[in-house]
């Protein structure tokens, strides 16, 4: 993987923070360990070929029950996990090593172009990623219309960057993508997700960052 922006990746694991698998996120989450990395929405095998090298074998067949687990499932998994802590060093080793890449690679393949732009506008869209995932699709069960709304906008912004060479137009484009990460508020206000709300701020004041003065 090319380099990656400090900013973005502090940016992501304070965002994502290192909790217990026994707290299971809302919603259509699974147990997550680690910086993020949830246990519904990866294989057997992608897990133990993650975190086997690097937790006791009877963590890790503790944690197999919530592979592939998710939403209100997951929940009584979690609850037979108390007590199991991922120490911050191994978190930091599976989420630089292992999650970075695939959520960079996942990134670019959500918006073509993406590493044409500079590191700090890339490292926002891959928070942004790491966070929504990377599909154009809209949701059938969030209520809200038309979610996936800013992330296809996005998507034509991106793809427009690399080819762009209006004076200033480059410029413009990473502001509309800041502006557009900053819309996506409408999914989560009034609806006791702070966080999520205070985390597209952030990633719209990175990419804005990145605009030369």
């Amino acid at each position: 993987m090319q380099p990656f922006s400090d900013r973005a990746k502090r940016l992501i694991l304070s965002s994502e923070g290192n909790e217990p698998p026994s707290r299971k996120p809302p919603g259509a989450s699974g147990v997550t360990i680690g910086y993020g990395y949830d246990l519904g929405y990866v294989t057997r095998s992608e897990f133990v070929n993650d975190w086997g090298p690097v937790l006791q074998p009877e963590v890790i067949e503790r944690l197999l029950p919530a592979v592939g687990i998710r939403g209100d499932a997951a929940l009584p998994i979690a609850r037979t996990l108390a007590g199991i802590v991922i120490p911050d060093a191994v978190a930091l080793s599976v989420f630089t090593t292992r999650s970075l890449p695939i959520y960079f690679a996942q990134t670019l393949a959500a918006f073509p172009g993406a590493d044409a732009l500079p590191l700090d506008a890339q490292g926002a869209l891959v928070s942004l990623v790491y966070n929504r995932g990377g599909s154009m699709k809209d949701s059938t069960t969030s209520g809200i219309h038309e979610d996936r709304r800013e992330m296809r906008m996005i998507r034509i912004l991106v793809s427009n960057y690399p080819g762009e060479k209006r004076p200033g137009g480059r410029e413009s484009i990473l502001r509309d993508i800041a502006n557009q990460i900053l819309m996506m508020r409408r999914i989560w206000e009034g609806r006791h997700m702070g966080g999520l709300i205070t985390r597209r701020e952030q990633e719209a004041a990175l990419v804005t960052s990145s605009i030369p003065k």
